[in-house]
């Protein structure tokens, strides 16, 4: 699992160098959709395909409720 987090602490630095002096925190939702896709997959290797399942439900769920509620916020603002 720590292999899994320097992926997603990559993914978040990797977004965070637009320019040397503005500092800008992207793509933590991206590392966190890494972290959970490999519990998941953890999850169904170990033979707990309902949980799995409810799992990866859960998270399609939240994440295209945090796409709809960050479009909301950028036309907001």
């Amino acid at each position: 699992m720590s292999g899994i987090g320097f992926l997603g602490a990559g993914e978040i630095f990797a977004k965070s160098r637009t320019t040397p002096d503005e500092v800008r925190i992207q793509g933590l939702t991206s590392a966190a959709a890494i972290w959970v896709s490999a519990s998941l997959g953890v999850a169904a290797g170990c033979g707990l395909w309902f949980m799995a399942l409810s799992g990866a439900i859960a998270t399609i769920f939240v994440l295209l409720v945090i796409r709809r509620t960050e479009k909301q916020l950028d036309r907001n603002s």
